[in-house]
């Protein structure tokens, strides 16, 4: 589980890919696969999004997620931290050059 969790995610503008997951050395990533690989064009914008996790405890949790141009959404990753995701979501949105579309609050 460690594995998955770990999986690294990028945001190449030199390739002009947004790739999740491992790949091996020397691959080039499998653009077929849009789970894993995501030509940054087709990216409209980012979205910020709340929502409560059943566990023993409840506990807010944050989702980002890329809205791309033909409307779906790409889940990139979960954050207990509010103020962390939205931090790192606006450096990212200014690197990408593209709106946030928070609703977090």
């Amino acid at each position: 589980m460690l594995y998955y969790k770990a999986a690294p995610i990028v945001f190449d503008k030199g390739s002009g890919l947004f790739v999740i997951g491992w790949k091996r050395a020397g691959r080039v990533p499998d653009r077929e696969n849009p789970k894993n690989v995501i030509d940054l064009d087709s990216v409209y914008a980012l979205q910020l999004i709340s929502k409560i996790i059943y566990r023993k405890t409840p506990y807010l949790c944050y989702d980002l997620n890329l809205v791309l141009k033909n409307g779906k959404r790409i889940a990139v990753l979960s954050h207990a931290n509010k103020n962390k995701i939205r931090d790192d979501t606006l450096i990212l949105a200014d690197f990408l050059d593209k709106p946030l579309w928070e609703a977090i609050d």
